[in-house]
């Protein structure tokens, strides 16, 4: 029989917290339906304008439907290095270790939403990506355990170690360090 690998929950997010800006989401609302209804009536009455609305309509509409995605209530757990996302798109798994593709990115919002990092592990390379969205139950950022967690899994990709770098730098600072504070700035105290 094959080995049990004890299961490591990681944060599960349930949708944003309260203190998400319903006017977004109003405002996103509205130009889904006004700017493909302008661009129709453009096409309609041969206007030139319709050149300009059928790509902003579908601009909106991408943005609404991966800030839609970003949004979606995940359980997240690790059973030994392999990472199992399950959403409402499904139940998706990515060994880390064995990764061929990984990458943080950022979640897609507007002006207003909280921006979180995001976590995408494909193993193979044209696979289906599992995308992690690193928040808790709560709306909060992950914990610097589940982060560490994460990091730990991926030290042994080959592909990972930037990834596991940056993981580690989240749980041990509470946040992303900027550019600026990366740089060792102690030659210029010297005189």
């Amino acid at each position: 029989m094959g080995t049990v690998v004890a299961r490591e929950e990681l944060g599960v997010a349930a949708g944003e917290d309260a203190g998400t800006r319903g006017f977004n989401d109003v405002a996103l609302a509205v130009f889904v339906v006004v700017l493909p209804v302008a661009a129709v009536g453009a096409t309609v009455s041969l206007r030139w304008t319709a050149l300009v609305a059928w790509p902003a309509a579908a601009g909106v509409v991408a943005l609404a439907l991966r800030r839609e995605r970003d949004r979606r209530a995940q359980v997240a757990w690790m059973e030994g290095t392999v990472l199992v996302v399950q959403d409402s798109g499904g139940v998706r798994r990515c060994d880390l270790a064995a990764a061929r593709e990984v990458d943080l990115t950022h979640t897609a919002g507007l002006r207003g939403d909280r921006s979180f990092r995001v976590l995408v592990a494909r193993n193979e390379a044209r696979g289906p990506a599992v995308r992690l969205v690193l928040r808790d139950r709560r709306g909060r950022p992950l914990g610097a355990q589940d982060l560490r967690l994460l990091a730990a899994a991926l030290d042994a990709s080959r592909v990972g170690g930037a990834v596991a770098r940056a993981l580690r730098e989240m749980a041990e600072y509470g946040r992303e360090r900027t550019s600026s504070e990366r740089v060792d700035w102690t030659h210029r105290t010297g005189r």
